[in-house]
């Protein structure tokens, strides 16, 4: 760094600060400042996350602050932005700080939502001057220096900048536009609850929706098997199926016994004779490192940790400890120049509680291909930094999540797994068996990582042509099973690889498809729980009464936020939006387009009513009313016309309500006689619906 020239450091988080003061030779004792750190010729500070927000609808027009659909679409002419209430004196500070600096260098995380995390704050403070970017993540000194040596100017950023941008942009308007459009059409409909509308939760909402109807529609049913008890040549007992013709077969199930014990009959007391084996060797490398969301996919089932203490836990173990590397990363990968640090990292696992052996038995000389800069996406896979952890300080969330993440790092170093695999076909009579086994010949990575493994049984050595002992038949029945409800990590897993619930025109032109980012997904679910909309039992996702209600509501109205189509979509345009920021304003004109068209489409929707919601006569929703003075009462939401209130509900029609006034022609309707004066209860009574009828108020001696 130039000696003359003050360069201010915007980290994004203290402990990031902490880090680079480090990295700049300073310390965080002698240097502190209040909310910053100073040296000779730097300065440091902190943002601690978001420091401005973007402006509620009503804070640009005063007509955008009440919810009516006359108001939409909300197209700000040009966002603005405000200051978070809590952050007010953080950012007086570097403003003072900003007046004094030669130089700005964001130090925001590397990745988009830093990147725009920085611009955003240096835009509307007003900074003009020289900005650098140091693009890093690392939390170990030496790397971060390497990071600081090799700045760029961030003027070379601004793609990035500008896709952050418009996805901010972009899921604001479709978030404002959407939501309030469906909640207000829904409230006609007799629905009292916010519609949320996204780009990724709804789709999320729906595929659990689907889930949910499939089981409450299913209809088990018995299906029957036929097995064979074998006694191998020496000795062994195995169970083989017989294979039936396919025109008993249903769905791949045989649904008539009679059949199936007929097929029994006739093999009873055939000879069971080996007519073909074949043998295959396979090798299975190690899986490669953990991403953010496949170590949450992998947390939910071993531990039932809900995503979000996932992302805490690495978190706190990023910026506390410094044990583990960057946690918010997509990149199942490490960079290249890793492998030069491997010997020292895996002597320092040597010494960790319960991976010691597998530090052992790993083989630096034969690294997988996991270690290959190309296929870094900003960030490298998860893994340990080579800093000895101070295993007491940990919490017991923290040691699990950092034993699999180094085990993982470690299974690299171990050789594929070996395993021979033999399928054999018997024949009995007209009929075949089908027998598969396995032998794993050398266990390699899976000595160290334990994974779920298909139950394939041992089968001994066989020769063609050999005869196969039948102890005896038996045929047994069984029941179809309805899909399973999704947990966590299968969500997740569906939200990292949706391309298979995209529309099949659209599958057959994208290569992958995902909702939400290794970063956001975990929020995402916690999101549409707190909204009552998903309900969790354990590690098990359910859908409420209203999830289904609003996923019901939004497929009516935009089927097309139903499917992960667009966000696929919206994910091409930002990959092209990084590679050139002016397309950024075609994105812009398309969003509001799209929208433009979605809310007119909605408008000529009618969604259904409510089923637990009272109706009228006309067949309009009541809503109920209670105003400051006087007695509740209902309104229809078609006619308008006012019903009186009967203990919480609407008062039932006696007889003769609809019938034609005595006295104008208008309807009778049925009102409530409240007694102010008198202990007896309200009953009710037909009235004129004419409040100008000469005889409205005689009607109240016509009561049911």
């Amino acid at each position: 760094m130039e000696h003359n020239t003050l360069k201010l450091f915007l980290c994004e988080k203290p402990s990031a600060a902490a880090t680079y003061v480090e990295a700049l030779g300073g310390d965080t004792k002698r240097d502190k400042k209040k909310g910053y750190y100073q040296g000779d010729n730097w300065i440091v500070c902190y943002l601690a996350g978001h420091v401005y927000e973007l402006l509620e609808p009503g804070q640009y027009k005063d007509e955008w602050k009440r919810w009516n659909l006359e108001s939409l679409p909300i197209r700000p002419e040009q966002f603005r932005y405000q200051k978070m209430k809590d952050k007010e004196d953080l950012i007086q500070t570097i403003c003072g700080l900003l007046k004094k600096a030669d130089e700005v260098v964001i130090a925001t995380d590397a990745g988009q939502e830093g990147q725009l995390m920085g611009e955003i704050f240096l835009k509307e403070t007003g900074w003009k001057g020289r900005t650098w970017r140091v693009w890093s993540s690392e939390m170990e000194i030496n790397g971060l220096r390497k990071a600081i040596r090799e700045m760029r100017p961030n003027s070379e950023y601004a793609g990035i900048a500008a896709s952050g941008d418009s996805r901010e942009k972009g899921d604001w308007l479709l978030g404002i536009n959407f939501s309030r459009c469906f909640t207000l059409l829904a409230q006609e409909r007799g629905y009292d609850f916010l519609v949320p509308a996204g780009r990724v939760q709804s789709p999320i909402l729906h595929i659990v929706a689907n889930r949910k109807r499939e089981i409450d529609q299913f209809k088990a049913g018995k299906y029957y098997e036929l097995s064979a008890n074998l006694v191998m040549p020496d000795g062994t007992k195995v169970e083989g199926k017989v294979n039936l013709p396919d025109h008993l077969l249903k769905n791949g199930h045989c649904t008539d016994k009679d059949a199936i014990n007929q097929i029994m009959r006739g093999i009873q007391n055939a000879e069971c004779l080996v007519s073909a084996i074949s043998k295959n060797h396979s090798r299975k490398a190690a899986p490669l490192p953990f991403t953010q969301t496949d170590l949450q996919i992998h947390a939910d089932k071993q531990w039932q940790f809900p995503p979000a203490k996932t992302l805490e836990t690495c978190q706190s173990l990023y910026e506390t400890y410094k044990l583990l590397s960057y946690p918010r990363t997509g990149s199942d990968h490490y960079e290249t120049d890793e492998l030069a640090k491997a010997p020292k990292t895996i002597a320092m696992l040597g010494k960790v509680p319960g991976i010691e052996s597998a530090a052992a038995g790993a083989d630096i000389s034969n690294p997988s291909s996991a270690f290959d800069t190309s296929k870094v996406v900003e960030h490298a896979a998860l893994g340990p930094t080579g800093k000895l952890p101070d295993w007491g300080r940990l919490s017991e969330a923290e040691r699990s999540i950092f034993k699999i993440v180094c085990l993982r790092y470690l299974a690299q170093f171990y050789p594929d797994v070996s395993v021979e695999t033999t399928s054999a076909t018997l024949s009995v009579g007209s009929y075949t068996i089908s027998l598969r086994g396995q032998t794993v010949l050398e266990l390699g990575w899976s000595a160290i990582i334990s994974e779920e493994k298909e139950d394939v049984p041992y089968i001994p050595e066989l020769q063609q042509g050999q005869t196969i002992s039948i102890d005896s038949f038996s045929v047994s029945e069984k029941s179809t099973r309805p899909p399973k409800r999704y947990s966590r990590g299968d969500l997740l897993a569906i939200m990292k690889n949706a391309k298979r619930f995209c529309s099949p025109q659209l599958q057959t032109r994208i290569k992958t498809a995902s909702l939400g980012t290794d970063a956001t997904r975990a929020s995402i679910l916690e999101g549409l729980e707190l909204r009552d909309l998903l309900v969790a039992k354990g590690n098990i996702i359910d859908i409420s009464k209203r999830g289904l209600m609003a996923d019901e509501i939004i497929s009516q109205l935009a089927s097309s936020l139903t499917t992960p189509d667009l966000t696929a979509m919206w994910e091409i345009a930002f990959r092209n939006i990084k590679s050139d920021p002016t397309k950024a304003v075609q994105f812009k004109q398309n969003v509001n387009d799209y929208i433009g068209r979605q809310l007119a489409t909605s408008n000529t929707v009618t969604i259904r009513n409510n089923p637990l919601a009272f109706t009228h006569d006309c067949g309009g929703v009541l809503t109920r009313r209670t105003p400051d003075k006087g007695n509740p009462y209902w309104q229809c939401r078609s006619c308008r016309e006012y019903v009186d209130d009967d203990k919480g509900r609407p008062v039932k029609p006696i007889e003769g309500h609809g019938s034609k006034c005595p006295k104008c022609a208008s309807k009778m309707i049925t009102k409530m006689q409240r007694n102010t004066k008198s202990s007896k209860p309200a009953s009710p009574y037909l009235s004129c619906s004419n409040r100008n009828c000469p005889g409205r108020n005689s009607n109240k001696g016509l009561q049911g």
